[in-house]
């Protein structure tokens, strides 16, 4: 339970920060700060390209500019955009998850595609089927699938549900 609340906060979190940085670079992400009340805004001009491309251009990064406790913008449009879904049981949201995966399947050809096209990459030092295979099974289906999937399936075979 606890490993499956980590990753969903994680991608909560994740989310939002995306949404914000979005907000930031076409218009301006606000956002409240909680310790001292104030409503503080958040756009990427400041930001140089390197900045970004480094990761250093996080919105509302900065807490002694910003403070520790801050709900923004990003924030919200998660909580409106996922919390009727969540709010649904797994077998009223299978259109959603349908889409997800679809939507997931698509990125991931998308970023093959694209990174398949970097003239720059070097495949020297790197196997291409690998060489030893034992943690593959663990990695792949331990990590993200079986975490979510097995309390998922164990409500599901509850009776009231």
């Amino acid at each position: 339970f606890l490993c499956a609340t980590c990753m969903n906060v994680a991608a909560i979190v994740d989310t939002a920060e995306v949404v914000d940085s979005f907000l930031g670079l076409h218009f301006e992400s606000i956002g409240y700060n909680a310790q001292d009340g104030a409503i503080q805004k958040w756009s990427h001009p400041p930001c140089s390209r390197k900045d970004v491309k480094l990761g250093d251009c996080e919105p509302f990064g900065d807490e002694f500019v910003y403070g520790n406790f801050l709900l923004t913008a990003g924030y919200l449009f998660t909580a409106a955009v996922f919390l009727p879904i969540c709010l649904m049981d797994l077998k009223e949201n299978t259109a959603w998850q349908i889409f997800g995966f679809s939507l997931l399947v698509s990125i991931s050809m998308y970023f093959c595609a694209v990174f398949s096209t970097y003239d720059h990459l070097s495949f020297h030092h790197v196997t291409w089927w690998g060489s030893q295979w034992s943690d593959m099974l663990g990695v792949i289906l331990f990590n993200f699938g079986l975490v979510l999937a097995i309390p998922a399936w164990l409500h599901e075979k509850r009776p009231q549900v």
